[in-house]
């Protein structure tokens, strides 16, 4: 993955923080983070509300994730294995989309980055169909070699059972 940025994106991100008001609305989320009761945790988590913020003054800014993995009872348990998620290959960077071939047992499964649950991803349907933040577990109800695609920005994703 590509971790320099062209001189363009370097001046937008310029700009974008010069912005008196960009300024102000990033001290007053600052605020109201520090102010925030430990029962508001979901405030400090809240990464979606953030970028929705900063994509009012620059509508290019993408959300990059580079670690992201699948967990779950269809796997190796939701807590088990030290916690850890197992990975998926990133293979379109530009639309964030997220792959890997893998066993799968009769279960459950979640999508989540950085192998923290404060950003996971499930719904209620298989084998395809719109992740949602803190969605519900999504049912395997086969066991199988499936090769799954997740697609962060839009949120869909779909399990494809391969021949055995």
């Amino acid at each position: 993955m590509n971790s320099t940025y062209t001189e363009n994106e370097i001046n937008r991100a310029k700009n974008l923080l010069s912005s008196e008001f960009f300024r102000a609305d990033l001290s007053t989320l600052q605020t109201n983070l520090k102010s925030a009761k430990v029962t508001d945790w979901a405030l400090s988590l809240d990464a979606t509300s953030i970028m929705e913020t900063i994509k009012n003054y620059d509508p290019e800014v993408k959300l990059l994730y580079q670690n992201v993995g699948v967990k779950g009872t269809a796997i190796d348990g939701f807590d088990n294995v030290n916690g850890k998620s197992t990975p998926m290959n990133l293979t379109d960077i530009e639309n964030n989309v997220w792959e890997v071939d893998i066993y799968l047992l009769k279960g459950k499964i979640k999508f989540r980055s950085r192998d923290s649950w404060a950003q996971n991803w499930g719904a209620d349907t298989f084998p395809k169909g719109i992740g949602r933040q803190d969605g519900q577990d999504i049912l395997i109800p086969e066991a199988g070699n499936y090769h799954i695609i997740f697609k962060i920005v839009t949120g869909e994703y779909e399990f494809i059972k391969q021949d055995e």
